[in-house]
């Protein structure tokens, strides 16, 4: 799986928030680069032609119901 380097120095610095964020999202992992450009591109292509006024999140589901965090003390 391809995987941004930021992500990967983040989750290994703050393995807890890596965790809990991973299980926030529905996917029950983190996008791939090439999945939230594949969504870019088709905004800005043709086929997108008649798409006006709307958000396309690309997030695996994460939004759906919300995110907290849990405490951690």
């Amino acid at each position: 799986m391809d995987r941004d380097p930021n992500v990967v120095t983040a989750s290994a610095q703050n393995p807890s928030f890596a965790a809990q964020t991973t299980n926030a999202i529905p996917a029950k992992r983190g996008g791939r680069p090439s999945e939230i450009a594949e969504a870019a591109v088709w905004l800005c292509s043709g086929a997108s032609s008649y798409v006006f006024g709307q958000m396309l999140i690309v997030d695996g589901g994460m939004t759906i119901g919300g995110f907290e965090f849990e405490e951690i003390a």
